[in-house]
Formats: structure tokens, C-alpha cells, sequence
């Protein structure tokens, strides 16, 4: 895993898990991230079953048909174990900017991004740390 200066894989792995445990506290649904393994199973069930393909693409034209004037989006999960380098990516594109320049930036990307993970991610970057204790 490539490591970044503004934020080390190990803090990045407590803020997930810090994130997850603050899901489950506050809702009764065991709320996680999907990681590589459910998404190969999930992808295997969906693209292996050709009923279920078939209903779901019939349900996609469907909803299509329903919402013209929306947004139809079709972005990517992003898994856990991408987070980082992806978090870190989008983060360092922006420049170390704020949390609402590194949010959009992923949210245009990615279909399951959450507010609250990017502000911890920002929180915790020791380039934006600095700037912001920096008084002019």
C-alpha cells in the first residue's frame, strides 16, 4: 500500500473503524463498509444469475423511464480497501483545501461517500492541521 506524509494507513484504519463503530452505536442496523470479498459476492450473485440480471435491468430502464428530469447516476462503490489511496488522492488534487472541496471532489466519484468519514480524514491530516493553526 503506498503511504502518504499527510496521513499514515494505520491512522487511516482507526478513523474507519472509529466511523463504523460510531455507525452502530447510533443506529440498531449493523452499518459497514463493504469490503473486497462482499463485493466479489455480491458482483458474482448479480452478474452469475441471469433472472436476477434481467430484473434488474428491467427495473433500471424502468426507473429511467419514471425520472427523466432527475439525476441518474451510476457511480462506483468505492470498497475499503481503496479508501485510502483514493482519500488521499482526492485530497492531495485538491490541495489540502477544505473539507467541502475533498467531500465533492469524492462524491463526484464515488456512489457511497459520507460526510462525516471526510471530516475525520481531515481532521486527522497533518497538512491541514497546520494551516489551520496558522494565524495571519
Amino acid at each position: 500500500m503506498e503511504a502518504f506524509s499527510f496521513i499514515s494507513p494505520k491512522v487511516f484504519e482507526e478513523l474507519i473503524a472509529q466511523y463504523t463503530n460510531s455507525l452502530k452505536n447510533r443506529n440498531k442496523y449493523n452499518i459497514h463498509l463493504i469490503d473486497q470479498n462482499t463485493y466479489d459476492d455480491i458482483k458474482k450473485f448479480l452478474l452469475g444469475n441471469d433472472h436476477v440480471v434481467h430484473i434488474s435491468f428491467k427495473n433500471r430502464i424502468t426507473d429511467a423511464k419514471n425520472n427523466v428530469n432527475k439525476n441518474i447516476r451510476s457511480l462506483p462503490v468505492l470498497i475499503k480497501e481503496n479508501m485510502y489511496k483514493v482519500f488521499c488522492l482526492a485530497h492531495t488534487e485538491v490541495s489540502n483545501k477544505k473539507i467541502a472541496s475533498t467531500y465533492e471532489k469524492l462524491r463526484n466519484e464515488w456512489c457511497n461517500i459520507n460526510k462525516k468519514l471526510v471530516e475525520l480524514f481531515c481532521e486527522n491530516c497533518s497538512i491541514c492541521a497546520i494551516c489551520e493553526n496558522r494565524k495571519f
